[in-house]
């Protein structure tokens, strides 16, 4: 449900911008082959145990925090291309019975994608494909865990966004969600569960 209320956040940011453009040639601009990409983003996250990769784990509930990413995108057409980010994640959890207990985890991830791009005008993209992240910080109610946290964590990379016109640059809406391969906690420690992190964002940026 929450990735559906995003998807449809996007649709109507979108839609109102899109429906303020005049639909001339000159406003149509697609990527080319061989084309580079720089850009920056600032995003909100939620971030959840789970088992499934969709649902969260009972007795935890979703933590909020922010993230900020730098990307570089390679097009290999009009359609694909070739992106990677540099993101300082926020990832966490928070017990059920008792919302004091809060677990802060950093992140700084390095997720590679093939991205797709579609749409009259190749301004809707799809990304996917794999992250590395390094733990950066650990913290149960401010008190350092790092030692019951792997330093490591992998996973997959899935997201969704718009490319809107904004003078020479682009300005872009997306929704961004990872889910790492294992639990990010060690065998035997305090946390003793074996479910899966996942985090979502709805993030912006500018691309140059």
């Amino acid at each position: 449900m929450k990735n559906i209320l995003l998807l449809l956040v996007l649709f109507i940011s979108y839609s109102t911008i899109s429906a303020q453009e005049t639909d001339n040639a000159d406003a149509v601009v697609y990527p080319t082959e061989g084309a580079q990409e720089f850009g920056l983003g600032f995003a909100y996250n939620s971030s959840f145990l789970t088992e499934n990769g969709f649902t969260q784990l009972d007795g935890y509930k979703p933590t909020s925090g922010y993230s900020l990413s730098a990307q570089y995108e390679y097009y290999l057409s009009k359609n694909w291309g070739l992106k990677t980010k540099l993101n300082l994640d926020y990832k966490g959890l928070t017990s059920d019975t008792d919302p004091e207990m809060v677990t802060d985890l950093l992140y700084l991830t390095l997720p590679v994608m093939a991205s797709w791009h579609f749409g009259k005008k190749k301004r809707w993209y799809l990304h996917f494909g794999v992250y590395t992240g390094y733990l950066l910080l650990a913290e149960l109610e401010g008190t350092d865990i790092k030692q019951f946290v792997n330093s490591m964590d992998y996973g997959t990379d899935f997201g969704v966004g718009v490319r809107i016109p904004a003078g020479d640059k682009w300005f872009f809406i997306e929704t961004d969600g990872q889910t790492s391969f294992g639990s990010p906690f060690k065998a035997n420690s305090i946390f003793n569960t074996e479910a899966s992190l996942a985090r979502n964002t709805l993030g912006f940026g500018l691309i140059f």
